[in-house]
């Protein structure tokens, strides 16, 4: 590998020097066994005095007359009690520094991962919202196509009935009155008749606007059927009833609605049926009564009449 026994011997003092910077060399196997220290033991080839004395070493070896020859004695390393502890205290600083890079290593791989993290969740949250949004958005528009009148955006006839069932009960037990007002829009169907349907919806439309202005918050305004709305005013007397009713029939009649390039105008007649019934449907049969009547009084007129109380056991 080495070629000559020189450059054998100049890689030997190479090796040599290296190690002296921590270890230096004595002499002999007998003093390697006395001290007790850890010996690190290498074969030593001829050198020249001079490379001996450069380094700076004691070789425990004599030189050869021969330069081919090798020396078979044995040169002896043994460290100095103050290099033994340098060695230990860069050994502890090297330790020292790994771990700390590594925990340091370790600490910024956890902040990357606990930042993902969040924005995962923040984004999983955003979305869960946005779901959640749309899914009450959904609900809202499903309770609005069960309870609404598609057209007016009034009550339906499910919901104002369900009402009135309520209002009668709350009458009863507390005593107090509870009025209904039964419109029905006159000669409606030559309107669909000669404008055609959409100005029949259009005049459906801006009634039920009419009707749902002129009311008081609690009251209830429903589409009964067809073009007939029902009102329900709780603790309404008859007088007040049959007041609010004409104030009814008098913004339909002066009502003037727009259809392309045309208006249209339009009456109602109304039937009003007050009191404590006993029931409900009791009352609606009173109001329709009443309405026939104003029907077949001449039409765009109020008709009102009073529902006798339940008896008393």
């Amino acid at each position: 590998m080495f070629g000559t026994p020189g450059k054998l011997n100049g890689f030997l003092n190479f090796l040599i020097c290296v190690t002296a910077l921590f270890l230096p060399i004595s002499r002999g196997h007998a003093q390697a066994a006395r001290g007790g220290d850890a010996e690190l033991r290498l074969i030593s080839a001829p050198m020249s005095p001079a490379i001996r004395s450069s380094a700076g070493f004691l070789l425990a070896a004599e030189p050869l007359p021969q330069a081919n020859a090798i020396d078979d004695s044995e040169l002896v390393f043994r460290p100095a009690s103050w290099q033994d502890w340098l060695l230990i205290v860069l050994l502890l600083a090297g330790g020292a520094v790994a771990v700390l890079l590594l925990w340091r290593w370790r600490q910024r791989d956890l902040v990357h991962q606990k930042r993902a993290l969040e924005d995962a969740v923040q984004r999983r949250t955003q979305d869960l919202e946005s779901e959640k949004k749309e899914l009450l958005h959904a609900r809202e528009q499903m309770r609005h196509y069960a309870e609404r009148d598609g057209l007016t955006g009034l009550w339906n006839h499910r919901i104002i009935i369900d009402q009135l069932r309520r209002e009668v009960d709350r009458a009863q037990r507390n005593g107090t009155p509870l009025s209904i007002i039964l419109a029905d829009l006159d000669r409606f169907k030559s309107i669909n008749d000669t404008f055609g349907h959409p100005c029949g919806d259009a005049v459906l439309r801006a009634v039920a606007e009419i009707l749902t202005s002129s009311v008081r918050s609690y009251d209830w305004v429903g589409r009964y059927g067809g073009e007939e709305f029902l009102t329900i005013l709780p603790g309404a007397s008859l007088p007040h009833a049959r007041s609010r009713a004409e104030q009814l029939r008098a913004s339909i009649e002066s009502a003037r609605i727009p259809d392309g390039g045309r208006t249209i105008q339009i009456t109602a007649s109304l039937g009003v049926a007050s009191g404590v019934p006993a029931d409900f449907e009791g009352l609606l049969r009173a109001a329709d009564a009443a309405l026939y009547r104003a029907k077949h009084s001449g039409r765009n007129c109020v008709v009102a009449t009073e529902v006798d109380p339940p008896c008393q056991p």
